[in-house]
């Protein structure tokens, strides 16, 4: 139990505390009487004032301004004045007039006395906000010191206004910390809000860093736009991480975002590169079919070799031979042949092989020589196969195979009685 002597102790205290407080009470409601007194408009003004902010939302911005002008000539409180400037800068904004509509609101911000200060920051980020529409990114950022001064609880708008003056103005180091605190202080940040940030961190190379931003943008703005999912993509790329990377862009694809030839290369090369051929020849021999990849040498190579890697190499025969076929020099040719000789297809392989080096342009025609060598020996056209051999001999690379088939023709010729060719 509170000690008797103690307890009263306390409420003597508290009564001298109250006594001691009252004045300065007292001279602050006082204060606070005079402060209301001075933003107080007379009813003749408050009548005009009202009449212009409906010419306003009626957007009749002449006649708004013919009222303001009686108004001015009469004789005005400070706040009256400051109404009057602020009102006249609402006009002239409605018209297009940002330059004006600055001075006039700078004017009612520099009337002394003439604005509450909950008015007082609102004409200032009136103010950032119209020098933003016009460029002037210094002025936006000093506009924006006076209001982060004047507000208790700024909000994302005004750190988004300062993190884009400083990234336009190229500071991007300065333009980084409100960036992420708009980011940080939104409830749900807009999608503008969060491909600044991303902007800002993608120019100071911190990939990690824009690859979380992009994660959070797509989780909440899915419709943003394909191309987002496909920097993201790259991001995880760039940072070898060809999981996500591809993972990514699968989701791109069923949402059917993936539609232009280029992007769907890339998932196929993905989706090889992470041993998922089966599903890559799938996907491409769909977008074939729909046509949204061209049906060039490039994307017919591709879609057999991932068929060749699903262990499907007779489904990869038929697209490479395709591709051969339209491709302008004969080496896929030579790669549809070694598909065959795999397979033991001699005939198709020799057949190849012709067509490879009828069309040219062959990077090692000494080898296609060997490989139709080869083909022909199987075919027991032993006397074709001579010929290719010998072509073969005349290059260092196949010089020695080409000799050890020629050997091992002429022991079989002398020791087995090999027949003469067939008719080809």
């Amino acid at each position: 139990m509170q000690h008797p002597f103690v307890w009263n102790g306390l409420i003597g205290v508290a009564a001298a505390a109250a006594l001691a407080l009252a004045p300065l009470a007292g001279a602050l409601a006082e204060k606070a009487g005079k402060e209301k007194q001075k933003f107080i408009i007379n009813p003749s003004a408050a009548k005009v004032f009202g009449q212009v902010r409906t010419y306003l939302e009626e957007e009749r911005y002449a006649e708004a301004e013919a009222a303001l002008a009686k108004v001015r000539s009469r004789r005005q409180s400070s706040y009256e004045r400051a109404q009057t400037d602020r009102l006249s800068g609402y006009a002239s904004y409605g018209k297009g007039e940002n330059a004006a509509a600055i001075d006039a609101l700078s004017q009612a911000l520099a009337v002394e006395d003439g604005l509450p200060a909950a008015d007082r920051a609102d004409v200032l980020f009136q103010v950032a906000q119209i020098q933003a529409v016009e460029r002037r990114w210094n002025d936006v950022i000093a506009t924006l010191q006076s209001w982060f001064q004047t507000v208790e609880r700024p909000n994302s708008v005004g750190y988004y206004l300062l993190a884009l003056s400083h990234y336009q103005l190229e500071d991007f180091d300065a333009a980084l910390l409100p960036a992420k605190k708009a980011v940080e202080i939104a409830k749900v940040p807009q999608a503008a809000w969060l491909q600044l940030l991303l902007a800002i961190d993608l120019t100071l190379k911190d990939y990690a860093a824009a690859a979380l931003v992009l994660d959070e943008l797509l989780a909440l703005h899915p419709s943003v736009g394909k191309d987002y999912w496909l920097q993201l993509s790259a991001l995880y790329g760039v940072m070898e991480d060809d999981e996500r990377a591809l993972a990514v862009l699968e989701i791109a694809h069923r949402s059917g975002l993936l539609t232009e030839d280029r992007d769907l290369r890339r998932l196929l090369q993905l989706t090889l590169a992470r041993g998922i051929p089966h599903r890559a020849a799938r996907i491409f021999e769909t977008e074939l079919a729909a046509r949204h990849v061209r049906e060039d040498a490039e994307a017919l190579e591709l879609l057999s070799i991932s068929w060749i890697l699903a262990r499907e190499a007779s489904r990869g025969e038929e697209p490479l031979a395709r591709a051969a076929e339209v491709a302008a020099k004969g080496d896929l040719y030579v790669r549809l042949a070694q598909l065959h000789l795999l397979q033991e297809e001699w005939r198709d392989a020799a057949a190849a092989l012709r067509n490879a080096l009828a069309k040219g342009g062959l990077g090692d025609p000494a080898t296609a020589q060997l490989l139709l060598g080869i083909a022909y020996y199987h075919e027991q056209r032993f006397q074709d196969a001579r010929i290719s051999f010998a072509h073969a001999q005349e290059s260092p690379v196949t010089r020695e195979q080409a000799e050890t088939w020629l050997e091992h023709i002429e022991r079989e010729s002398h020791g087995n009685g090999l027949a003469p060719d067939a008719p080809s």
